[in-house]
């Protein structure tokens, strides 16, 4: 997301330019701003959701039937507000800073350079370390969801090393 909103201010500096030329203050920009990004961080926590919801489902679906502790996992209330604060977060973050860099354009400047790149050296450097991070991050994310899935797997088939036919579980509680 980051990356993303990096590339789309800068690639949207001349309709800025053009903004501020035409009489369009700095809160009009921010609130634009931040909006989408609000909207986009929203979005994505919906899918995130959506996701998380059908993943569980399918682990508790591939999953033994006979393991006691598997019947809690849910999607709850904790989880969801977790979501909701991180979206929110994510869109403070990567909206924030880059709506007020906008809101303050130098408009001459913004309208010559609306068909060049107008990022020098250190702005390319830390939008190729963004996505340089962002790429890592998402390339160890994946590779630590194949082992927990590969590991998932094994468990299911492990043998306990005693004959499970015919057991029953459950907990009892003592006083207090």
């Amino acid at each position: 997301v980051a990356t993303w909103r990096w590339a789309d201010r800068a690639g949207r500096e001349g309709e800025r330019g053009v903004r501020g030329a035409l009489g369009g203050d700095g809160r009009s920009i921010i609130g634009q701003m931040l909006s989408e990004a609000r909207t986009i961080a929203l979005a994505g926590a919906a899918l995130g959701v959506v996701l998380a919801v059908r993943g569980v489902k399918l682990l508790l679906a591939l999953g033994p039937q006979d393991l006691p502790t598997i019947g809690p996992v849910t999607i709850d209330a904790h989880v969801l507000g977790f979501t909701i604060l991180a979206a929110v977060a994510a869109a403070a973050l990567f909206g924030v800073v880059p709506a007020l860099r906008a809101s303050r354009p130098g408009i001459v400047g913004l309208l010559r350079s609306s068909n060049r790149t107008s990022e020098l050296g250190a702005g390319r450097t830390l939008r190729n370390g963004v996505g340089t991070g962002e790429v890592a991050l998402a390339f160890v994310l994946l590779v630590g969801s194949g082992l927990m899935l590969r590991s998932f797997a094994v468990l299911a088939r492990a043998n306990p090393g005693f004959d499970a036919a015919g057991l029953l579980t459950f907990t009892a509680g003592g006083p207090g």
